[in-house]
């Protein structure tokens, strides 16, 4: 296993970034960029009345666009992949609900508009999500496989939806590798039982002809490690977090493949890290802990190191950008950040380089043309935890953006980098048992309700908002306020 160190105050990336912000739709105040194809065309999430009612988006050439509902009822839609055809997958609840219960099914779109097409769900299963599209058309996604309880991975091809792996497999990402359809993601299983039972979450690679392969972990092998794969490259890269050891508590962003293994990419100086998407060319994007423990998003590329993406934008652009979740072959980003004192959705787009460039004041020449006001950026925005303090709009009042994701989170999804059906508040959890970062003990009792990804997402970004928003008391200042805060 080879680790790379990370270092979020000297920009390793040759560009530059213009952010660009997605907007909300009516009156929301938060919206998340998930997933973008090589046409610049992004999905996601927004909420059209505060934080209220989720609706699925497609934003393209500027403008935002609501994807809509079910035409048979429901009122919130997350699209969670689109291919370089502009067909969109993601979930949405639907009616009738089960046993009283709200249900969520996987849906197809595209960005020429019209209904939803829903997937539809497996034997007597009454949830699907799907997470995931390759550019052949094959969707992959979980389905419960008895009633709301456990679910199992598929993949849905020519209008027929296949569980493969088991219960509790979750399928997150699909990719062309070499011709063959290559599917990511990863499997829970318990391990003992009683008082001494504990939860194990192996990620896998997974092909028609050669089956569900389990790529390792961190951990060196380590029995209760976590593993996880979230996306695959068409180069056949693999990227997603793993333990570091069998406690569970760290868990860093690796990459994958065959005759590499896993590296561990490191974090921006915390102790944590998370990839969510990788490109053609092998960069990778995710969110990771900084020194204090807020969090950032950064990107890695081949043979570099890990960069906060805070560190590449314009200085006085207003935004901290918490995650990262999609790349496309052209390099351009989207995620989430702060905003104001609002979550928006973003992309980024690098910013040519001019043929020479020379810093003021110095007679050196970057022969790649990069701007050397990036450095000054670098130094303008070194203090990591300290960004969100120093926007006057997010400290107007330092718990109203965590008033607003509390209430989001009561109903089970924001913002979730895996959406289920369990982002709909009524209904049971699609995934199983496990939880990413508690002690094993909390996994043999999970919350009713809730997949671990789930309340994975809740736990991380109330803490990580609660230190972003903090504000020094009387008299204090600098590495004195962040402790006493």
């Amino acid at each position: 296993m080879a680790r790379i160190s990370g270092d979020h105050r000297n920009g390793a990336a040759q560009a530059t970034y213009s952010v660009i912000d997605i907007g909300v739709l009516g009156t929301g105040t938060l919206s998340q960029a998930v997933a973008i194809n090589n046409a610049g065309q992004v999905v996601g999430v927004s909420y059209t009345n505060g934080t209220n009612t989720a609706h699925a988006i497609l934003y393209s050439n500027g403008s935002l666009t609501d994807l809509g509902l079910f035409a048979n009822g429901g009122t919130r839609s997350y699209a969670a992949a689109i291919n370089d055809s502009g067909v969109i997958v993601g979930v949405a609840d639907t009616l009738p609900t089960f046993g009283g219960a709200t249900v969520a099914h996987g849906f197809r779109t595209t960005t020429a508009g019209g209904a939803f097409t829903d997937l539809g769900t497996v034997g007597a299963g009454v949830q699907s999500d799907a997470r995931g599209i390759a550019n052949n058309g094959v969707i992959v996604g979980q389905a419960t496989l008895n009633g709301v309880g456990d679910g199992g991975a598929f993949y849905h091809s020519g209008g027929t939806m296949t569980i493969f792996g088991g219960v509790t497999t979750n399928a997150n990402g699909v990719n062309v590798v070499g011709g063959v359809t290559t599917i990511v993601g990863y499997t829970d299983r318990i391990v003992g039982s009683g008082e001494s039972a504990y939860t194990v979450i192996e990620a896998f690679t997974y092909t028609v002809g050669g089956g569900m392969i389990n790529i390792g972990s961190l951990g060196n092998g380590v029995v209760a490690t976590i593993s996880k794969a979230n996306a695959i490259s068409s180069t056949g890269l693999v990227v997603d977090e793993s333990s570091l050891d069998s406690l569970n508590y760290i868990q860093h962003a690796f990459r994958y493949t065959v005759g590499g293994g896993m590296t561990d990419l490191g974090t921006l100086g915390g102790e944590s890290s998370h990839a969510l998407a990788v490109n053609s060319a092998g960069l990778i994007v995710g969110d990771a802990d900084l020194f204090d423990s807020t969090h950032h998003a950064f990107s890695f590329t081949t043979g570099g190191t890990m960069t906060d993406l805070n560190t590449l934008i314009p200085g006085n652009s207003g935004w901290t950008l918490i995650g990262a979740t999609g790349v496309n072959d052209l390099g351009q980003i989207v995620g989430y950040g702060a905003i104001g004192d609002e979550i928006h959705g973003y992309v980024l787009t690098a910013i040519p380089e001019p043929a020479t460039s020379v810093r003021h004041g110095d007679s050196r020449v970057s022969p790649t043309g990069t701007l050397a006001l990036s450095r000054r950026r670098v130094n303008r925005r070194e203090r990591g935890g300290e960004i969100a303090r120093e926007r006057k709009g997010l400290l107007s009042d330092e718990y109203s953006l965590v008033r607003v994701l509390i209430g989001t989170l009561s109903d089970s999804r924001w913002p979730c980098r895996r959406p289920c059906s369990n982002m709909f508040g009524g209904g049971a959890a699609v995934g199983r048992k496990g939880s990413a970062r508690v002690k094993p003990a909390r996994l043999r009792a999970p919350p009713a309700a809730a997949c671990s990804h789930h309340r994975h997402a809740r736990r991380r970004i109330i803490r990580q908002t609660l230190r972003a928003t903090r504000r020094p008391r009387a008299g204090q200042h600098g590495v004195c306020a962040r402790r006493a805060g």
